[in-house]
């Protein structure tokens, strides 16, 4: 026969003798201990019913072997002991919210609860792929302007958690040149004339201020 018990988990078996006339010493003995232990390996028996303890300790398969009459009569049974699913209670983002510029990337971090869960499988989507997107790895990508809502859900229980990033444009920094110029037509005229070149890049703009 098998009996399927829980790791840390105390049971009983019961035996009883057969032809109920007998009596005599008992032996009890587990093929693998660190599965299940036996809590005494002497016991005696008779046409009462004698119950032993035992106890799961580990996960894994354990033959129980009974021997009376000095060794005459066998009895066994198989005892596999499972270790308990530890479900996902909970899941968390390491951000709430993020603000970042067009082009710029960051990485979201899941906490599982408990730290020990058998299944910590999670998934990750964007509410909007044209602001912002996010890998596999919780990496977000800033692609477009606007506001999306990073969510990450646990593959067991489905919860959820949600982080709003906010994309806008970086600022534009510029550096100026002023300088003096003087035109001839029809004229004399002269004047302030203010060069902006963009920063780290060419081209720009040339304003021209008549005095």
């Amino acid at each position: 026969s098998t009996i399927a018990k829980n790791v840390d988990e105390e049971f009983n078996i019961k035996v009883q003798a057969s032809p109920f006339w007998y009596a005599g010493a008992l032996e009890v003995f587990s093929s693998n201990e660190s599965v299940v232990r036996v809590g005494s390996n002497n016991h005696w028996i008779s046409e009462e019913t004698t119950t032993m303890p035992f106890y799961a300790v580990g996960a894994g398969t354990a033959k129980i072997t009974f021997k009376a009459g000095d060794g005459r009569y066998v009895k066994s049974c198989t005892v596999t002991v499972n270790k308990p699913i530890i479900s996902v209670t909970g899941i968390t983002l390491s951000e709430k919210s993020h603000s970042l510029y067009k082009g710029d990337a960051f990485k979201l971090t899941a906490t599982i609860a408990p730290s020990n869960a058998d299944n910590k499988i999670v998934s990750w989507s964007s509410s909007d792929t044209n602001v912002a997107t996010v890998s596999s790895k919780g990496e977000v990508k800033a692609v477009g302007t606007g506001k999306a809502v990073i969510t990450v859900k646990s593959d067991d229980g489905s919860y959820t958690d949600t982080c709003t990033v906010t994309v806008t444009y970086k600022p534009l920094s510029a550096r100026c040149s002023v300088g003096y110029y003087l035109e001839i037509s029809d004229g004399v005229s002269e004047g302030i004339q203010a060069q902006v070149t963009p920063t780290g890049g060419s081209g720009g703009y040339t304003y021209y201020i008549e005095l």
